[in-house]
């Protein structure tokens, strides 16, 4: 059963998209629809390298927008930059 969840978890993630980073840093508009009300133009941190893709849980969406302070409600869901 365990091993049925784990591989819903990975096929979930392989077939979901990614938001794209325009630049070297992400900013908040590139996640806005996930955390409305953070300054479109704050800068929250490095982008993945080309090619690659970094998960975001809700709890570290929180903690980038805290960090740039700008609190925010917690998203419902991870994503994937």
């Amino acid at each position: 059963m365990i091993r049925l969840l784990i591989l819903a978890s990975v096929a979930f993630r392989l077939t979901a998209s990614c938001i794209a980073i325009d630049g070297p840093r992400v900013k908040g508009k590139d996640i806005a629809a996930y955390a409305p009300g953070l300054d479109p133009e704050r800068e929250l941190g490095p982008a993945p390298a080309v090619g690659q893709s970094r998960w975001l849980s809700p709890a570290e969406i929180v903690e980038i927008a805290a960090r740039a302070g700008q609190p925010i409600p917690k998203p419902a869901s991870s994503i994937c930059i």
